[in-house]
């Protein structure tokens, strides 16, 4: 019995992505939508407070994430 083995290189090449902070009000109504772009996997600083519509104010003690993590379909 022969056995062949071959080296096989597999480069991994992450694909451009675009994601949206979506910003609501109280009644679930989308005021604005800011688009981010990354690639698949990477994680982003992102800060929403600065970029808040004009006349609207983030709710007091709100979590908000300060990074959005790049996902192969867009979240």
């Amino acid at each position: 019995m022969v056995l062949i083995q071959k080296l096989l290189n597999i480069t991994y090449t992450p694909n451009k992505q675009t994601t949206n902070i979506v910003y609501k009000d109280k009644d679930g109504q989308t005021i604005k939508t800011d688009k981010v772009d990354g690639k698949t996997d990477e994680t982003i600083p992102v800060d929403p407070t600065k970029d808040v519509p004009a006349g609207w104010k983030i709710i007091p003690d709100q979590k908000i994430p300060e990074t959005v993590k790049v996902t192969p379909d867009g979240l």
